[in-house]
């Protein structure tokens, strides 16, 4: 432990906050990985019997976000779009969000194979929750290691 007070890495709790917010922005295997972090350093400051951290936003909450925004866009295409056109927008803005998703995963899933095997997950394991094969998961997080160096 670090106890050098100009040290500036984040806390434990800093750190769940930050797997909570990026957890927030993303669904499926992504969520679930960052969700089992979130769990594992729970765990891991309770078999200390360290005090809990703050709890974070709930599934409720989140959704209501969710469908805050919808409520949003909707009226937007609404006010914006005749109503012949409005299924067409809807169509094109799911497959915009879809895109999105997808090329923030691609982004994130190096980051997200180094966390889920720092955790302790086999490789193989990985690759079987991402449809990828072992030898991929092990090239990613070789040049992971590589980057780093």
């Amino acid at each position: 432990m670090d106890t050098d007070p100009r040290h500036t890495e984040p806390t434990v709790a800093e750190l769940r906050q930050h797997l909570a917010t990026e957890r927030a922005t993303t669904d499926g295997l992504q969520s679930s990985i960052l969700g089992a972090v979130i769990d594992l350093l729970d765990s891991y400051r309770a078999e200390r019997g360290l005090p809990a951290l703050p709890a974070l936003p709930t599934e409720v909450e989140e959704e209501a976000h969710r469908s805050h925004t919808l409520t949003e866009n909707d009226r937007s295409i609404a006010n914006n779009f005749p109503p012949e056109q409005r299924p067409f927008i809807h169509e094109l803005l799911g497959l915009r969000r879809k895109r999105e998703g997808g090329e923030e995963a691609i982004k994130k899933t190096p980051q997200a194979i180094a966390a889920a095997n720092g955790a302790g997950i086999t490789a193989p394991d990985i690759a079987a929750c991402l449809s990828v094969t072992p030898s991929h998961v092990y090239t990613v997080l070789r040049k992971g290691r590589q980057g780093a160096e």
